[in-house]
């Protein structure tokens, strides 16, 4: 492995977490904490990441529900010293937890999302997310999905607004064999995209079919 000076050595990394959630009522929430400690290539581990989401979910036919949720994972404020502060998450997965558009992941980062979802008919769901990405440490990396850099401002300078991402999502069944998928999302790129790339606002859409035998 290689650490954040670009010296090469072994990994030794251990997380501690917890993970609690509930359903009083007609709310909903969960909540979750990590800490990461150890040695990458010569250099020590102190990393530190948090989740929490909670909803309420009104009676109604339509079942609707609205959402809030909050992700942080620590970044590296120098990454010049002997100390490796950006945390890595275990199992890094796309689209859901930051967005369908994958540009944002849990490592340097604070994530704010808001949600609104209801079942039009049996069997169907719809759900419209909001979601707003900032860096924690301006001196590290903007990491996507997989964890992979994307860009870096060595001298801190582009600031930490990454941007907006709006999702809008429908599934469901279509005669019990065939579940169909349908989504869009539209990113609005911040300073420290414009500032640091040529990248800037971004639309997605796919379809997804699925046919059960």
């Amino acid at each position: 492995f290689t650490n954040e000076t670009g010296s090469n050595g072994n990994l030794s990394d251990r997380t501690l977490g917890a993970r609690f959630k509930g359903t009083p009522g007609a709310w909903d929430y969960t909540g979750e904490a990590d800490w990461q400690f150890g040695r990458k290539a010569g250099q020590r581990v102190r990393a530190w990441a948090l989740a929490a989401t909670g909803g309420y979910n009104f009676d109604h036919a339509l079942k609707p529900r609205l959402g809030v949720e909050y992700d942080f994972a620590s970044g590296d404020a120098d990454p010049s010293d002997n100390k490796v502060q950006t945390f890595d998450p275990l199992s890094p997965f796309g689209h859901a937890l930051q967005g369908y558009q994958d540009i944002f992941s849990w490592k340097n980062g604070h994530a704010f999302k808001g949600s609104a979802s209801m079942d039009p008919k049996a069997g169907w769901r719809m759900q419209a997310d909001f979601h707003h990405f900032r860096l924690h440490h301006s001196r590290d990396a903007w990491y996507d999905a997989s964890t992979a850099v994307i860009t870096r401002s060595s001298t801190g300078t582009a600031g930490k607004d990454i941007g907006n991402e709006i999702d809008l999502h429908v599934k469901g069944k279509f005669r019990e064999v065939i579940t169909l998928w349908f989504g869009y999302s539209r990113f609005f790129a911040g300073s420290y995209v414009k500032a640091t790339t040529t990248r800037g606002d971004r639309d997605w859409g796919f379809f997804q079919a699925a046919f059960n035998f």
